[in-house]
């Protein structure tokens, strides 16, 4: 079975739990970056640095938690403005890494990625611009992540994944 059929074959709530609990594990690959590097890029157009808060991938996954657990298919006006902010958040990061203004290494990345694909998917995005789901999309870079930073190893990763399916 494929990662994407794996992921397919759990209820939509299953696959948000399984991906916070992923996104959670790449938040050392992120703040190990962060404590060696600055989280800034100059803008080429108007060449303003902007700098990205460390705490966003944290604040964020929090944020996505808090939903889930409210597990309410209409959110809260507040809990939706909260989210909504955080996305605006990796607006202009995630513009500046398709402009190669902002280069990170590829498991930082992905890390990047996969809780901005959380967020997304919360907020209502449930299809990439390629068609692809979402919440597959964000545990798919979770796990890359997670197994080119060598944070988890392929059989921990399958065991994380075995776990998850039974625990969910």
């Amino acid at each position: 079975m494929t990662l994407q059929e794996y992921t397919e074959s759990l209820s939509e709530f299953k696959q948000l739990k399984l991906a916070i609990a992923l996104t959670k594990q790449t938040l050392s690959i992120w703040e190990q970056y962060a404590n060696l590097h600055k989280l800034t890029y100059v803008d080429n157009i108007t060449a303003t640095t902007h700098n990205i808060s460390q705490q966003l991938l944290s604040e964020t996954i929090i944020e996505v938690e808090h939903y889930y657990i409210l597990n309410k298919p209409h959110m809260l006006l507040d809990e939706q403005e909260k989210l909504l902010k955080l996305s605006k958040q990796f607006t202009e990061p995630i513009v500046a890494i398709q402009n190669l203004e902002w280069k990170l290494p590829d498991e930082v990345l992905k890390t990047f990625y996969a809780v901005y694909n959380l967020l997304e998917t919360v907020i209502g995005e449930k299809k990439t611009t390629f068609g692809d789901s979402t919440i597959y999309v964000s545990i798919n870079q979770a796990i890359d992540a997670l197994d080119s930073s060598k944070t988890l190893t392929e059989q921990q990763i399958k065991k994380f994944l075995k776990d998850a399916k039974n625990d969910l």
